[in-house]
């Protein structure tokens, strides 16, 4: 995965009572894909800084990953109920003609944190783009608590309740931090949802003047997902959050993200490091060449499993499969 220049990229938050701004550009859509703005009605396939061709290897799809049918309710790890909240259903997707996913099934339900592994290249932050509305799939389906979302662009996807949080903070480091968290938290409750913050993380009251750039990277993580706290979303997609932070600060962003998951959020995380973020995971899937090869609960993570996973020999049909 590659990240974008500082300031280009930005979170894609679901919209309040004023239209939402990321950072990057004018428009609430504007994401760093190169040369692209993605308008409320449609999606942009422009290629994003960087972006390659997955390997040529076919892996079969694992059974039970998708639903073979309904895109709503199903039965959660545990016998709990659970509601998809994102479910992407036969996804194929690339950049130029150059394919990246091919196939790719995934649902993660609210409450839930569903934890995306895979090597570089094989298409982890292409599904967080596809399910983010910022990259239009080729072909298969993407829905947002059961209803068909295919075709809706970055900007609907927020409205219902659809956020990313992609690689690179997702800040504007020009702006101070209060000037940060007042493009995020408007409204008539603002004011209290920003003191609110400050309480949480008084080393962020005590810079609120500060620009956003001048923070450490943990202050910065802080920065970006402290409204989320205030205002959880439906759906949470974050892509690589512990990208360049220290061990301590790791330990907190997960903290914050399972505190997330507790209010209802549904989360998908993307990581290449799978040590600290299986200990907050409920459910895993492996990414390798487009396609997912193995998905299934924690528990049942296995390192075998995990090397023929990323290697792409064969997809286990082993565990416990999602419905």
């Amino acid at each position: 995965m590659t990240a974008t220049a500082a300031g280009s990229t930005g979170v894609v938050a679901p919209a309040a009572e004023t239209p939402t701004v990321v950072p990057g550009g004018t428009s609430p859509a504007h994401t760093g894909l190169t040369g692209a703005v993605p308008s409320e009605a449609g999606t942009t396939s422009a290629a994003p800084a960087g972006a390659g061709a997955a390997g040529a290897m076919s892996v079969e799809a694992v059974p039970g990953v998708g639903d073979g049918g309904q895109a709503g309710g199903a039965v959660g790890f545990g016998g709990r109920s659970f509601a998809d909240a994102l479910r992407l259903r036969g996804i194929r997707a690339g950049y130029g003609g150059a394919p990246v996913l091919r196939g790719v099934e995934l649902a993660v339900r609210a409450g839930e944190i569903l934890v995306l592994l895979g090597p570089n290249g094989a298409g982890k932050s292409t599904t967080c783009r596809v399910a983010a509305g910022l990259v239009s799939p080729l072909a298969g389906q993407v829905y947002v608590a059961g209803r068909d979302a295919t075709r809706d662009g970055a900007v609907r996807r927020s409205r219902a309740g659809v956020v990313l949080a992609p690689e690179g903070r997702g800040i504007f480091p020009a702006l101070t931090v209060e000037e940060n968290l007042g493009l995020y938290l408007r409204g008539r409750d603002g004011r209290d949802a920003r003191d609110a913050v400050y309480r949480r993380f008084p080393g962020l009251a005590g810079r609120r003047g500060v620009p956003a750039g001048a923070l450490s990277g943990g202050e910065q993580q802080m920065l970006a997902l402290a409204p989320l706290l205030q205002r959880p979303p439906k759906v949470l997609i974050a892509d690589e959050p512990s990208l360049g932070l220290a061990p301590r600060v790791v330990e907190e962003v997960f903290r914050l993200l399972t505190e997330l998951r507790d209010q209802g959020t549904a989360l998908l995380l993307v990581e290449e490091k799978a040590t600290e973020v299986l200990k907050v995971a409920d459910s895993v899937a492996y990414l390798a060449r487009g396609r997912v090869t193995w998905c299934g609960p924690r528990a049942a993570v296995e390192a075998d499993r995990l090397t023929e996973a990323y290697l792409g020999l064969a997809a286990t049909r082993e565990g416990a499969a999602r419905p």
